[in-house]
């Protein structure tokens, strides 16, 4: 049965590694990219904010000497300009007094931004993203109220996102090019460090399989971690234990030989001596017999 799963113990070292160094990196990319998006848009929520304080200080000055508070909305408007921010003023009845309208932008952004800045509906003080069919990259929308002579009005100021997404932008690509370089560099090191501290395994593997049992006198080499070490001297000590065993065997059969062969000599040249003669009387075949039984108990007792 065929299986996908390395069967390389430096293989599956190498792959543990990475998976275990890829998963943080794309949780920490992950969180960081969001707490990025987060701080950037909050900073654009901070800088509208900023903005439509500044312009409503304006408003109130510019109340004293305007005809009337939308006028006083539309001389401010038309007297401040920020950048990168567009702003709308509505009455309580949703309608609109005053809206900003920059003759220096494209046509083509000074558009997007009349279709931002109408998709806001309501008089609640709310901010967010509002992507517009046509718009690039979508804008985020803060709307404060504001209350001039007791009368309630909505600052809605929308500013483009084209920025933050550029910026995100990169830092998605970064993200991309640099966590895939860095697992391909951490797994060759690993994949490295393996190969270098499994190598006492593999010099130890291969010297083991040229033990047999006419070279039972052999060792395996003795080196690497502490860990290894230990294994070699083990199984070192066991080949002790096995080449005394041969040894011992070895002599045993030695001795055994050369017991047997003396009894099993006697009872052939008995045999040999009685059987040269065609006939021979009673005793001397009693005799030769004895002597072909005793060497035959002998035998018995040795074996």
């Amino acid at each position: 049965m065929r299986t996908t799963w390395p069967s390389s113990l430096r293989s599956r070292l190498t792959l543990w590694y990475a998976v275990l160094l890829g998963v943080p990196l794309a949780a920490f990319a992950v969180i960081c990219y969001m707490v990025l998006d987060r701080t950037l848009v909050s900073r654009t929520d901070r800088f509208i904010g900023e903005a439509l304080t500044v312009f409503a200080r304006e408003v109130v000055a510019e109340r004293r000497g305007a005809t009337g508070v939308p006028a006083a909305f539309r001389t401010t408007l038309a007297d401040m300009r920020f950048r990168n921010l567009r702003i709308l003023v509505r009455d309580a009845a949703g309608q609109v007094i005053a809206a900003d309208r920059e003759a220096d932008q494209a046509a083509a952004a000074e558009r997007d931004g009349d279709r931002v800045l109408a998709y806001v509906r309501g008089t609640a003080a709310r901010a967010e993203t509002v992507t517009v069919a046509g718009a690039s990259g979508g804008s985020r929308v803060l709307s404060v109220p504001l209350v001039v002579e007791g009368q309630a009005y909505l600052l809605t100021g929308a500013s483009s996102l084209a920025d933050v997404n550029a910026v995100l932008e990169r830092i998605r690509l970064m993200f991309l090019l640099v966590i895939p370089l860095l697992l391909a560099l951490a797994s060759a090191s690993a994949f490295f460090l393996a190969r270098r501290g499994l190598a006492p395994v593999t010099a130890m593997t291969a010297r083991a399989g040229e033990i047999t049992a006419s070279s039972l006198h052999a060792r395996l080499p003795v080196a690497g971690d502490a860990e290894l070490t230990g294994l070699a001297r083990v199984i070192n000590e066991l080949l002790n234990r096995l080449e005394t065993a041969f040894e011992q065997q070895r002599r045993f059969m030695a001795d055994a030989s050369h017991e047997l062969r003396t009894p099993t000599a006697i009872i052939r040249t008995e045999a040999d001596v009685t059987l040269a003669r065609a006939h021979r009387d009673e005793p001397e075949y009693r005799a030769s017999i004895g002597v072909m039984r005793d060497a035959a108990g002998r035998l018995s007792r040795i074996v």
